[in-house]
């Protein structure tokens, strides 16, 4: 009987342990492309679902930019992705054309990436403007992009 109790008390410290660090890593904000260098990213591929325009940034700058701004948002985890449209979706290469992140900024307070949904207080619109623009270069005259504000 000793063993089956020591059994019994040996799952349930594992299970508590487990439900422990889920809740820790649920809890914990998340950063996007926190791993990577901005000089190690050689382009960003875009493609935006509200118009269907795909571009790929390559510009240093751009690209310098783009990623230090996502860098600094703290990122929630808000829900389970339900496969809902997208708006920019990012795909991060780099010289060998290795993907080094992806994910989707669906608005200025909400990502999407892998089955989550990640939510934070709206810092992202200054990411999501840039792309606006960068896309407004080479797409002048899609319609979506002509009615979004500066």
């Amino acid at each position: 009987m000793k063993k089956k109790t020591q059994l019994i008390v040996c799952v349930l410290v594992v299970i508590a342990l487990m439900i422990i660090g889920g809740a820790i890593w649920w809890f914990t904000p998340s950063r996007f492309l926190s791993h990577v260098e901005p000089s190690e990213i050689a382009r960003i591929e875009v493609f935006n679902g509200n118009d269907g325009n795909r571009f790929t940034v390559t510009e240093a700058s751009d690209i310098d930019w783009i990623a230090r701004h996502i860098q600094e948002v703290p990122m929630e985890k808000d829900s389970i992705s339900m496969g809902m449209g997208t708006t920019y979706n990012l795909r991060f290469l780099d010289a060998n054309g290795k993907e080094m992140e992806r994910f989707i900024i669906m608005s200025p307070t909400t990502v999407r990436s892998g089955l989550l949904f990640y939510v934070c207080d709206g810092a992202l619109k200054p990411v999501e403007d840039y792309l606006i623009e960068l896309e407004r270069q080479q797409f002048p005259d899609t319609d979506w992009i002509k009615n979004q504000s500066n």
